[in-house]
């Protein structure tokens, strides 16, 4: 089992890749925007998830100062 770390997890490839991980066993983390969307998709896998603005570098480095 390995542990993702998806990224834009709430539409698109990374909802796609989300569900595709979990499927197959593994451990998945999410982040994105739209917290409706992430939180729906975090419960509906029952994975953790953030909502963080990737264009936002301060909150990205205070998401990997937290998550260490």
């Amino acid at each position: 089992m390995a542990h993702y770390l998806i990224l834009a997890a709430t539409s698109g490839i990374g909802a796609a890749t989300a569900c595709l991980a979990h499927a197959q066993g593994h451990r998945v983390f999410l982040t994105g925007r739209r917290t409706d969307a992430l939180e729906a998709l975090a419960g509906e896998l029952g994975a953790p998830s953030l909502a963080l603005d990737l264009t936002d570098f301060d909150a990205v480095d205070a998401a990997f100062a937290q998550a260490s």
